[in-house]
């Protein structure tokens, strides 16, 4: 029944294969589709779309009904909480992460605001699909209840963090964050990800200027080296004693 639906196009499912040869599918990236059989995949396959975004687009906005998962190809995104005197960065996301989809289950607007850090591609395919899938093989569902799961597990360390750590710990978690989700360049060390010292700011909950003095403090005891927006780890050992300490 579910493969009547999304095959009823005008391109076969044997053309579309073809077109698509040596691309990844959306079941390629992580673990979320691990344990899908053939016509599963066939119809993720004849289902998925690619979406791109400039820098700066929003991708979903709070207040949004949702209805498709997003699977980022390429790009960074990052989403965040408007609040009254800034916005908040809950979750940064990298290639491969999935995201979107939880307010779909629990029938629920977005709350949250998803928003292209750079030029962006998301592979998407709708929730109705995907919920009929997990619906027929309870492994998907697994998955699924995983990956939540994880995201929970984030959160309950950053709302450690956020609540009961001072400055310094914070931006030291903010940092280790980044570097987790983005990496850093082997040979310097430099985090793979540029972002304004104001989203520092946001995604460690303090004023930009307090952001940019407790950067400056760090550089100055030789933990990080800051060139113009790069932030070079020069201590992770310190850094990671500094987030203990609080």
């Amino acid at each position: 029944m579910i493969f009547l639906l999304v095959s009823n196009k005008n391109r076969t499912f044997a053309q579309y294969c073809m077109e698509k040869k040596r691309r990844l599918h959306i079941f390629d990236y992580g673990s979320l589709f691990d344990g899908l059989v053939r016509d599963e995949k066939h119809i993720l396959m004849l289902s998925e779309i690619d979406r791109e975004y400039e820098k700066g687009k929003i991708i979903y906005k709070e207040g949004d009904k949702p209805s498709e998962l997003f699977c980022l190809i390429e790009g960074k995104v990052k989403i965040y909480k408007e609040g009254m005197d800034r916005r908040q960065v809950v979750r940064l996301v990298k290639k491969g992460d999935f995201f979107g989809y939880r307010p779909y289950f629990v029938k629920e607007n977005y709350t949250l605001t998803a928003v292209a850090m750079t030029d962006v591609v998301v592979r998407v395919v709708k929730l109705n699909i995907v919920k009929k899938i997990i619906a027929g093989n309870p492994a998907i569902g697994l998955n699924f209840v995983r990956d939540l799961s994880v995201r929970l597990g984030v959160i309950d360390r950053r709302l450690v963090s956020l609540t009961q750590k001072h400055t310094r710990g914070r931006m030291a978690d903010a940092l280790l964050m980044i570097m987790e989700t983005y990496g850093r360049e082997m040979s310097t060390g430099c985090l793979c990800c540029m972002l304004t010292r104001e989203e520092i700011a946001n995604y460690a909950n303090m004023t930009t200027a307090n952001a940019i003095r407790t950067l400056a403090s760090f550089n100055e005891e030789g933990v990080i080296v800051l060139i113009g927006k790069k932030i070079i780890i020069k201590n992770e050992q310190q850094l990671r004693r500094i987030s203990a300490l609080g």
